[in-house]
């Protein structure tokens, strides 16, 4: 059920004993329990509260009290519920770009490691021609790491500009 309505006073058991049971098992501990009782007691209230009820209405109750009772604890147990299912929604999304994460890392470490041990110099380029990053073997054969050429204008170095020079 979405909700339950129930009497303090039953035969064989009493509500505050039924809502610790409902309360006590996983598939039905968040439903909303309302109690029914013409007790008013702040006592009786407080236990009925702390065996997990949702409300006390005291009776009489007029009809438009109780459903206006029951409407907005069914609007806050419908909430709860999206919200749970929006929750588990996003630590499943959370799960898979962690999974993503970690499979790009492996594949990126592989990819360097291929890069790194193929017998031919590579180098990557900003779109502005500085090095970013050099391979082990550009590095044996020029002498300089990635460190040391980052952020260098290479082209600048290799085919110096003849103007730029003169002006110098």
């Amino acid at each position: 059920p979405d909700l339950i309505l129930m009497d303090m006073n039953m035969p064989g058991m009493s509500g505050i004993d039924v809502c610790r049971k409902i309360k006590a098992d996983p598939e039905t501990r968040n439903i909303p329990v309302i109690f029914l009782s013409a007790m008013g007691e702040v006592d009786l209230k407080v236990k009925a509260l702390e065996a997990g009820g949702t409300d006390y209405v005291t009776k009489p109750a007029g009809p438009s009290e109780i459903l206006a009772r029951i409407s907005t604890h069914l609007n806050m147990y419908r909430l709860q519920q999206r919200l749970k299912i929006q929750t588990e929604k996003l630590a499943a999304e959370i799960k898979e770009r962690k999974q993503v994460e970690e499979d790009l890392l492996k594949e990126r470490t592989l990819l360097t490691t291929i890069i790194d041990n193929i017998p031919v110099m590579l180098t990557r380029y900003s779109p502005d021609a500085n090095m970013l990053y050099l391979n082990k073997e550009f590095e044996k054969i020029i002498g300089w790491n990635t460190e040391e050429v980052q952020d260098i204008d290479m082209m600048e170095k290799v085919y110096p500009d003849p103007y730029s020079r003169q002006q110098a």
